[in-house]
């Protein structure tokens, strides 16, 4: 089992523990104080996933369609 922590902004992390049989516990906060380093449970998120290549392909589908539907520039 391997842990990746990543830093992205002062406000913001992702969390992601990988396990031998494949799966990922993959976990992100937004928004966290500064003062406090607590994060904001109203933008915190947990995700199982268990075959990563294939919920990348999901997800690449899902941005093809947004794209397609809102343009370029949308989610920017």
């Amino acid at each position: 089992m391997y842990a990746l922590d990543v830093r992205e902004a002062p406000e913001q992390w992702s969390r992601a523990t990988v396990k031998w049989d494949g799966c990922v516990d993959y976990y992100r906060a937004e928004g966290i104080d500064a003062e406090t380093g607590a994060a904001n449970e109203e933008t915190e998120m947990y995700w199982h996933i268990c075959d990563l290549r294939e919920e990348i392909g999901r997800l690449q589908l899902l941005l093809v369609a947004a794209t397609a539907t809102w343009g370029e520039g949308w989610g920017r």
